[in-house]
């Protein structure tokens, strides 16, 4: 889906900012400087876990309810045919007397 493919292109850009904080990180001398690197990043990171989480369960509940709709279709179509087996039944049965 275009939805799963955004989300893995944003994974990969992801993981290319991950390599280039692990690169300044090296030459970054002040521990604090690390951590607000890594800060930084987690904000982006964790909610680009979420959004994976959501669409895969979204994914889930929109494949249950196509299974759903087939099997509601199939139900119908099976009443139709019926209904309409009964139908033809009755017109060449002739009409039904009272007496």
């Amino acid at each position: 889906s275009e939805i799963r493919s955004e989300l893995e292109q944003l994974e990969e850009e992801i993981t290319e900012a991950q390599a280039l904080c692990e690169q300044l990180s090296v030459l970054m001398g002040e521990q604090y400087l690390k951590d607000e690197l890594r800060k930084r990043l987690e904000t982006v990171a964790l909610p680009l876990k979420g959004l994976e989480d959501l669409a895969g369960d979204r994914m889930n509940r929109l494949q249950m309810a196509l299974a759903s709709s087939q099997q509601f279709q199939q139900m119908f179509d099976e009443l139709h045919t019926w209904l309409e087996d009964r139908l033809k039944q009755q017109a060449q049965s002739g009409p039904i007397s009272a007496r």
